[in-house]
């Protein structure tokens, strides 16, 4: 199906499914992935058979199946680097005669074999993982990969063993083959540092458009005439066609005009009653070094500045693209090694404006001190705990913005969210998956007093 009629096919599905909890409110269209195809930068490919008992294979479940396994090296959704180490190491396997693992009778040896790319500097990260029931070198393996052409470099090359009975990658014991286990990948101007396990967006320029999105909900920065796009009613293929186009975090920084413009502005418009001070240098521009910009930093004294939550922070990309309009950001995230991540790569990019807690929401929202001035809701797909929802409710802030992976869970939170007083003022999609039926939903809130 061409790409445009995709988008416009899960455009006209969403709107159908929300109408009822939309109240007319503005649509700013669907944004498209810059990539139709080759988009996904990590891909868990599985070992096993196409028929009981018959040649090993290694790709993708069947769909509605268990145990049926079909070839995937002709996989459109991954780079052709990643096509070449599947079809590699399967041949590899084959010669050698390593057996396939039976996760029927939890027997055998080979299970899985993932793969992450970063789309910006082509590095690759490569695990083979078996069982621990018999013992095989794979050096020779290592070396017929990085022999391959290849577009990409490896930045690593390892085996994992695995014995857990679950049909998931795991890692019980990892010999290293060859070089490191990460690589480092940029969005908007930011560097995260990612690992094979860590959690990051599977598209990385979708990423950047979805944040982009995000950042302008947030900061007001709608483009001219309030739509992201104006090539079609619905349709966006390449996402914000205005002459203020996706800017890297420290353009964004520079790209505001004052901290107190924006959010006093914002507070008068929605009632929020706050009385937040904002210095107005409370963000100071960008200092020359060796002829780079470095991240704005924030003016010490400016300690009243708007506080953010970013609740399901996951690896806290989102409260860190808007680190440069926060006083501060409290991340909330359930797992620890997300935090982790979070504050590894905060550092990384110098911003020190951002606390990452790991916990429950719905437990850590009563541990904060500061209460918030504005809330970033990005939840797992079956949507906010309704005790979590409750105490975000409570706070009292005049506009919230949404990222939901499962409008259906959109659907049911916003019901409970409009009978206090909240409606939708902006939304939009966001393909971050093309060739598929999935897609973000982006939705501004505000709420009436």
């Amino acid at each position: 199906m061409p790409y445009e009629k995709q988008l416009a096919m899960k455009s006209d599905m969403v709107n159908r499914l929300l109408e009822e909890v939309l109240d007319g409110a503005a649509y700013d269209g669907i944004l498209g992935s810059p990539d139709e195809f080759e988009y996904r930068n990590k891909m868990e490919f599985s070992f096993g058979d196409e028929v009981l008992d018959g040649p090993l294979t290694l790709g993708l479940h069947k769909r509605a199946t268990t145990y049926t396994v079909l070839d995937a090296d002709s996989c459109r959704l991954v780079h052709e680097d990643i096509r070449k180490i599947v079809r590699a190491t399967l041949d590899y396997c084959k010669e050698n005669n390593l057996p396939k693992y039976n996760k029927r009778i939890h027997q055998g040896f080979l299970r899985f074999l993932l793969v992450r790319r970063s789309q910006t500097t082509g590095e690759l990260l490569v695990y083979l993982i078996t069982s621990s029931q018999m013992q095989h070198d794979f050096s020779a393996w290592a070396d017929r990969l990085r022999k391959l052409e290849i577009s990409g470099t490896f930045a690593g090359i390892f085996h994992a063993e695995d014995d857990k009975m679950a049909d998931a990658v795991n890692v019980d014991v990892l010999h290293t083959l060859y070089g490191k286990d990460y690589f480092y990948e940029e969005l908007l101007g930011l560097k995260f540092k990612v690992t094979a396990f860590s959690f990051f967006q599977t598209n990385t320029q979708g990423a950047e458009v979805l944040y982009d999105a995000v950042r302008r909900y947030v900061t007001g920065k709608i483009p001219e005439g309030g739509r992201f796009a104006h090539e079609a009613d619905t349709v966006s293929k390449v996402g914000f066609e205005q002459e203020d186009d996706t800017v890297s975090n420290v353009e964004f920084a520079h790209k505001i005009d004052s901290v107190r413009e924006i959010w006093t502005a914002k507070n008068q418009l929605n009632g929020a009653g706050t009385d937040t001070e904002i210095s107005a240098n409370s963000l100071s521009a960008g200092e020359e070094t060796d002829g780079t910009t470095q991240a704005p930093q924030r003016d010490a004294e400016a300690v009243h500045a708007p506080i953010l939550y970013d609740l399901y922070s996951g690896t806290g990309t989102i409260g860190q693209m808007l680190s440069p309009v926060a006083g501060h950001v409290y991340g909330v995230e359930l797992i620890p090694e997300a935090v982790k991540a979070a504050e590894e790569n905060a550092a990384l990019n110098d911003i020190t404006n951002c606390t990452f807690i790991a916990g429950d929401v719905l437990e850590k929202l009563q541990e904060i001190e500061e209460h918030p001035d504005y809330i970033i809701l990005d939840p797992p797909r079956e949507g906010v705990n309704p005790r979590a929802l409750s105490q975000i409710i409570e706070y009292g802030v005049g506009e919230m913005v949404y990222i939901s992976c499962k409008a259906s869970s959109f659907k049911k939170d916003m019901a409970m969210l409009r009978e206090h007083g909240w409606r939708v003022k902006r939304w939009c999609l966001v393909d971050m998956f093309p060739q598929t039926m999935h897609v973000e939903t982006v939705v501004l809130m505000t709420r009436n007093t």
